[in-house]
């Protein structure tokens, strides 16, 4: 029998299929900008300006564990104004992704947005399965439960993002 944690990691990584470019282009982008203390400074310039509010600065996640996707992402769509100015700032930026992947978009910002709402219940399910001291099969049947009706729920969603991502992630949950 698997454990629950190495199940819903399963679950995620195979709804992050269905966003992957977006999330790549993204990740290139954070990559870019933190490469250097020059690029990092030009970007929080960019933040002052378009007057964002946030303690955070860019993460770059760990591309193998969804759960620092995850919080890369939550951080950098707080950015996405930041993100629009230093593209007009820095030509290299422009040239160097589009030499990837591309910039992000319009649409990829969406995609991250919508990432982020569905990843955070399963962030959050992860830290409360994960903890060492009151862990007890009561407590899984709950999350258990959680997940069954937010992909059900995902599934019957208007965006085709949205239920087709529901519809990888319940076909992975069924068969564990």
């Amino acid at each position: 029998m698997r454990c629950i944690a190495h199940i819903t990691n399963l679950i995620v990584k195979d709804g992050l299929e269905e966003v992957d470019l977006s999330v790549v282009r993204v990740r290139k982008a954070v990559r870019y900008i933190r490469k250097s203390p020059a690029r990092i400074a030009k970007f929080k310039e960019c933040i002052e300006l378009v007057n964002v509010d946030s303690k955070s600065m860019l993460y770059l996640d760990v591309s193998t564990r969804w759960n620092s996707t995850y919080l890369m992402l939550n951080v950098a769509q707080k950015f996405q104004g930041a993100f629009e100015l230093y593209e007009t700032t820095d030509p290299s930026y422009v040239k160097e992704l589009n030499e990837a992947d591309g910039v992000p978009n319009f649409w990829d910002w969406g995609n991250v947005r919508r990432m982020v709402d569905i990843l955070v219940h399963f962030y959050e399910l992860t830290l409360r399965i994960s903890g060492s001291l009151y862990v007890t099969s009561n407590i899984f049947y709950h999350e258990i439960s959680k997940v069954n009706y937010l992909l059900k729920d995902w599934m019957k969603s208007d965006d085709n993002k949205v239920k087709s991502m529901g519809e990888r992630m319940k076909d992975k949950y069924d068969k564990y």
